[in-house]
């Protein structure tokens, strides 16, 4: 994308390798690095077609609130025109709902619903099993610029920008997010997570609120895309348990000699 500054040696040798990575990649995403004018500022990126998904930024289980000009709202839709198998009458009422998730089933696709019966039975499941998934949104791609935290999504339905969209995220508060969907296939300069006008590049805006239930196994994710470079699969342990006590190193020996002789 673009030519780093280059680091001064005393600098580029009291940074460790994971730190001057990162600040490689900012510098080479600032505008500073392709011109003076910052209006002129422009670059292009390029992502796979077809391309391969990634984990979304964005995981979890959150009912929406759509924003912006009707004809770009999501619609209630049947993918095929049909369902799997006769669908039966379960009356809804007033629980319709919207819903839009990535689990840890598929962390790599964004499922949209506009409408979702959420009656419960007795044991707190969903009563309506025949629900069928509106909109598959495959996450493909997202980095932090200029402090805005963008993302690259592809959706085999959508025939307005050859199947491709941006947006810009941002985290609102713990349980919150605000996402704002481009006009075309790229964002607009002016455009940022609150928008949803074409005045300010952007078609729609979704704002986000966890909606986890007991049996949805959907856990909360985020990543704003700051470092590019950190492994999501590595925890950092801060604070060590306490040590066991006599009682529990007692107890489990006695669980093994259990085990052993039954």
């Amino acid at each position: 994308m673009g030519r780093p500054f280059p680091l001064e040696p005393l600098v580029k040798s009291s940074l460790g390798e994971s730190e001057y990575m990162l600040r490689m990649y900012k510098e080479a995403c600032h505008w500073s690095s392709f011109t003076l004018n910052y209006i002129e500022w422009t670059y292009e990126y390029f992502v796979l077609d077809p391309p391969v998904p990634i984990n979304c930024p964005i995981q979890g289980k959150y009912k929406f609130v759509q924003t912006g000009q009707e004809a770009e709202h999501y619609v209630f839709k049947m993918p095929n025109g049909m369902t799997p198998r006769p669908w039966l009458q379960v009356l809804c009422f007033s629980y319709w709902q919207t819903n839009i998730e990535a689990c840890l089933n598929d962390p790599k696709i964004l499922k949209l619903d506009v409408q979702k019966c959420w009656r419960l039975d007795f044991a707190g499941r969903p009563i309506s099993e025949y629900d069928v998934t509106d909109n598959y949104i495959a996450c493909v791609g997202f980095w932090m610029e200029d402090t805005k935290s963008y993302l690259i999504t592809y959706d085999l339905e959508d025939p307005v920008s050859n199947r491709f969209r941006c947006w810009v995220y941002q985290r609102l508060s713990l349980r919150s997010f605000s996402m704002s969907r481009s006009l075309g296939n790229r964002c607009g300069k002016m455009q940022t997570a609150e928008s949803s006008l074409p005045e300010e590049g952007a078609s729609l805006r979704l704002e986000l609120t966890e909606d986890e239930y007991e049996f949805d196994v959907c856990p909360m994710n985020y990543d704003d895309g700051r470092n590019p470079y950190v492994n999501p699969a590595v925890l950092n342990v801060y604070a060590g348990a306490r040590s066991s006590s006599f009682s529990s190193v007692l107890l489990l020996i006695s669980l093994i000699l259990l085990v052993t002789f039954y």
